[in-house]
């Protein structure tokens, strides 16, 4: 199933996550940035009684490349690594770290595109503006629906856009990355030259603010179905 997901989240160009059956906590994820780099994500090891101390399943994460994040452990993956890497690296993760037996079965439970149905995506070397547009223009013709925008080797949270009424909302985090200082980008038209402007804004912002240029993976994943609450 890891070989599967590794697949389909190059092919979407965003998040396949995985989760042991009638057990949420235990759970995967293969991350595929436009450019085609992978990064895996893994749930939090059990704590036990002892909840000021780091459990031996992170223990484990830390001393094999792992790096924590908010609600998940994080590992970027070498250039040119696939579906067997992912299959390793993962599966000793979810084994030593989860507990969870090499034999157990896992089940698909969501996948969030880069970039959407009908919309022709552009090469892996395109531009940011290129890859932004393009998922900003398939939420625009959606007419509904949020994307999750990281930058990074290991992805950090940089961008949030939402689709509010008749426009496309983009909030942009602050450099620091704190989360109060998040704030509002712009509102933009529901149309493909929003979608362009709204793309074009945030790039440049990604490389003014957070140094994401050049070949920094760009990681986007799109909720297809979300709306306001």
């Amino acid at each position: 199933m890891l070989s599967e997901a590794t697949h389909r989240a190059l092919e979407v160009r965003g998040v396949v996550m995985l989760e042991v059956p009638e057990d949420p906590k235990r759970w995967c994820a293969v991350c595929a940035s436009v450019q085609g780099d992978l990064e895996v994500r893994v749930g939090e090891p059990p704590r036990g009684w002892r909840s000021w101390k780091p459990s031996a399943g992170e223990r484990w994460l830390e001393e094999n490349g792992w790096t924590h994040g908010v609600d998940a452990w994080m590992r970027g993956l070498p250039a040119g690594a696939g579906a067997l890497e992912v299959s390793r690296i993962v599966g000793a993760a979810l084994e030593s770290a989860l507990g969870v037996p090499a034999a157990t079965p896992l089940r698909q439970v969501l996948v969030h595109p880069g970039v959407l149905p009908g919309i022709a995506a552009p090469p892996p070397d395109a531009e940011y503006a290129d890859h932004l547009t393009a998922a900003f223009a398939g939420l625009a013709r959606n007419r509904r629906g949020s994307a999750h925008i990281e930058c990074g080797v290991i992805g950090s949270p940089v961008s949030w856009v939402f689709v509010i009424e008749d426009t496309l909302l983009v909030e942009v985090a602050a450099p620091s990355l704190v989360p109060e200082d998040e704030y509002e980008l712009g509102n933009f038209e529901l149309s493909d030259a929003g979608a362009a402007e709204a793309a074009r804004r945030l790039s440049d912002r990604l490389v003014r603010d957070f140094d994401c240029s050049g070949n920094m993976p760009l990681f986007i994943a799109i909720v297809e179905d979300w709306t306001p609450s």
